[in-house]
């Protein structure tokens, strides 16, 4: 049975990450608890970093307001 999204500990984590993680439990659900802990840790390092959510900051760099080459 799959887990839900919470469970993987991503509940308040941005739609994209969601969206990423739920994809990726269809495949392999030990696979997508180790992402979702790595990419909670990115999520959160981004907005202390950058004091941006993770999907503004995707959004931004897909229209191209930032260059994935110019964040630092």
């Amino acid at each position: 049975m799959s887990k839900s999204i919470t469970s993987f500990g991503i509940g308040g984590s941005s739609v994209a990450l969601q969206k990423f993680i739920r994809n990726v439990s269809i495949q392999n659900e030990n696979t997508a608890v180790q992402y979702s802990s790595r990419l909670s840790n990115f999520q959160k390092f981004v907005e202390e970093k950058y004091r941006v959510h993770l999907d503004d900051l995707l959004h931004k760099l897909n229209i191209g307001e930032w260059s994935a080459y110019d964040v630092k």
